[in-house]
């Protein structure tokens, strides 16, 4: 991992040097390759999730390059690829500590509901904004939860988020590289995006939580 971020970085470093940065080249490359610039989109994105390297920029530079729906797309793709890989990673090299028992009250909770309802724990931190999305791959690897079931609902749980961003990176690129201005409608488009991830966030948490309660 240290020689993959030492690598990553030189290389950035020595294509900003080289002048190959450039926006413009960019992306009339994107668009000379209409499938290798998505597939190696996707690629990279999955890599950087798997290295724990923040991609909310990269998933607001797919809004810009393919657009909202698109961009979330293959933003979800990468993310979920990403995810499935940190998973592997985890599960092939340390097992499934988490799935032992416990006697801590939370924990043993927390286990249970993995056991009893999988997907819907997944649901809830992928649509949850308070989690981090890279540390929690790593986690859901060590609990019980099975392969098939973590992929599925990662990859439709992390479509609204994903989507959400896209929208917002191509309403941004939008104003920067056509000096469109941001009229009321794209205000409240953005903002509604913005609440509905929140809300859903929230609904699952508080289902979650009376559970427990009761």
């Amino acid at each position: 991992m240290f020689l993959v971020y030492v690598a990553v970085i030189a290389s950035a470093w020595g294509i900003r040097q080289a002048g190959g940065l450039d926006l413009e080249e960019f992306f009339s490359l994107v668009g000379e390759y209409p499938v290798f610039a998505p597939v190696l989109f996707v690629i990279v994105y999955a890599l950087l999730v798997a290295l724990l390297i923040p991609t909310l920029p990269v998933n607001l530079a797919a809004g810009v390059l393919w657009g909202g729906l698109w961009g979330g797309v293959l933003a979800t793709l990468g993310s979920a690829l990403g995810a499935a890989l940190a998973f592997q990673l985890s599960r092939s090299s340390v097992g499934k500590p988490f799935a032992k028992k416990y006697d801590n009250g939370l924990l043993k909770w927390i286990m249970r509901q993995i056991d009893e309802n999988p997907w819907k724990v997944v649901a809830f931190v992928r649509l949850n904004p308070a989690f981090p999305s890279g540390p929690v791959n790593f986690i859901f690897g060590l609990t019980s939860i099975n392969f098939a079931t973590y992929s599925y609902s990662t990859l439709l749980f992390l479509f609204p988020p994903s989507l959400g961003v896209a929208l917002i990176g191509s309403e941004a690129g939008n104003i920067l590289l056509q000096g469109e201005a941001l009229d009321l409608f794209r205000i409240l488009s953005m903002t509604l995006v913005g609440m509905l991830i929140l809300l859903v966030g929230y609904w699952s948490g508080k289902s979650l939580l009376k559970k427990k309660q009761a």
